[in-house]
């Protein structure tokens, strides 16, 4: 139980800025800016780090060869692949430009 309650913390958290999230640029645009990171988790399938990061409200998802901890704020560049869940902008080909 005690593991869990973080968990479903960040679940509940992801939702409601997947909710207040919008679609952003078009597939094959370039993106740059400061992103707050919402959560990170290590895949052992793609071994490396997925990201739920948060611009001005709008939330993306990306992998990243780096470690970057929740609350922490980024600053990268990266192409739109595409828009999941309906509001989560997917983007690939990110590098951190800090």
């Amino acid at each position: 139980y005690q593991r869990d309650v973080p968990r479903e913390a960040a679940r509940d958290e992801r939702q409601r800025l997947t909710a207040a999230s919008q679609p952003v640029g078009q597939v094959g645009q370039r993106i740059t800016g400061d992103f707050q990171v919402v959560q990170s988790n290590w895949s052992q399938k793609w071994n490396c780090w997925t990201v739920n990061a948060q611009q001005d409200n709008n939330l993306f998802f990306f992998f990243l060869n780096q470690q970057v901890t929740p609350g922490q704020t980024i600053r990268l560049a990266g192409t739109v692949k595409g828009h999941r869940d309906g509001n989560v902008t997917q983007l690939n080909r990110v590098r951190l430009t800090r």
